[in-house]
């Protein structure tokens, strides 16, 4: 049904629900799976002056994708891991439409009766702005 499922991924372990997700609506076929991490630019300060912090994060996020790939299975899935530096929900969006994503799959922080309505959620904008099925995991 999807041949590119693409998963954005914090370095939580709710990362791995949205994982998990992914294998199951994988079933047997042949999917492409990317693991996306995007590390939060910061703005007005140049990239340059914060390199070695930038690289830090990379590395560590860079871990944790490939631990996360290893809960794929490898059979008829292909796994692309993935770290950028940006905007989180530009970036993811971006993302998805260049790579001609079928669907994303997020998993969102648990929400309460006193966070209902909030559309400011990196989830939220993913789902109101991507052009492909989006799904959306409590």
């Amino acid at each position: 049904m999807f041949d590119r499922i693409l998963v954005p991924v914090d370095l939580t372990k709710r990362a791995k629900i949205g994982v998990d997700s992914a294998a199951s609506l994988a079933g047997g076929g042949k999917v492409e799976i990317p693991l996306l991490h995007v590390i939060e630019r910061i703005e007005y300060v140049d990239l340059d002056e914060l390199k070695s912090l930038y690289d830090k994060l990379e590395t560590t996020a860079k871990r944790y994708l490939s631990t996360l790939a290893r809960r794929l299975p490898r059979k008829r899935i292909t796994v692309i891991k993935t770290v950028l530096v940006g905007k989180r929900v530009n970036t993811i969006v971006d993302f998805a439409k260049k790579h001609e994503t079928d669907l994303i799959i997020l998993a969102c922080q648990p929400t309460g009766p006193s966070s209902y309505g909030n559309f400011g959620a990196i989830s939220n904008q993913v789902a109101l702005r991507a052009s492909c099925n989006v799904l959306l995991l409590k």
